[in-house]
């Protein structure tokens, strides 16, 4: 155990920073996006800061991209459940500047691509959001999307269907770095 709090914490996005690892895990129970930085990796973590305060959000996924940080996230907002929507917040500085609502209404409100399931891929200029299909069950499949633009109007195109493996009912997350898929 490298965190424990009085409230649920799931979804451990861990991610590199200027050699620094950073964590930020879902708490939704708290109502807030935590950023922790790990002091000595892998056990030793300490709240950093809180990145978006009054929020109830799950499976907020990090990306940077030019000069900008976006928080990619499933808000529990009255009507809707965590699968269905997804907003994004923006920041020019992860550690140093606020987080705010990049739009007002979700950029995607679709139970079939909506919530995160990963960490995006970034290769040769191309970024890949991977998302849960939630329509049938909670995580039942994912999707790998392409992100085409972020700014003005957020667009991406579906690329690749990852079902569970035979005997399995879903799958959650998919992460890739180099050579190495988890």
């Amino acid at each position: 155990i490298i965190l424990d709090l009085d409230y649920h914490l799931s979804f451990p996005n861990v991610f590199l920073e200027n050699d620094t690892y950073y964590m930020i895990p879902e708490s939704e129970e708290n109502n807030s996006v935590d950023l922790f930085e790990c002091t000595s990796f892998p056990y030793e973590w300490k709240k950093k800061k809180t990145l978006i305060e009054n929020i109830r959000a799950v499976d907020t996924t990090p990306l940077k991209n030019k000069d900008a940080w976006y928080l990619f996230t499933s808000e529990g907002i009255d009507g809707s459940d965590y699968n269905d929507e997804l907003s994004i917040y923006k920041s020019t500085d992860l550690i140093n500047s606020p987080f705010k609502k990049l739009y007002d209404e979700p950029i995607i409100s679709d139970v079939t691509k909506a919530r995160m399931g990963g960490n995006f891929i970034q290769n040769a200029g191309e970024i890949i959001r991977v998302s849960q299909d939630c329509a049938k069950r909670y995580g039942h499949q994912l999707k790998l999307n392409k992100v085409i633009q972020i700014e003005n109007e957020y667009l991406e195109e579906p690329l690749e269907i990852i079902s569970p493996t035979q005997g399995a009912i879903g799958i959650h997350t998919y992460n890739r770095d180099h050579d190495i898929i988890i």
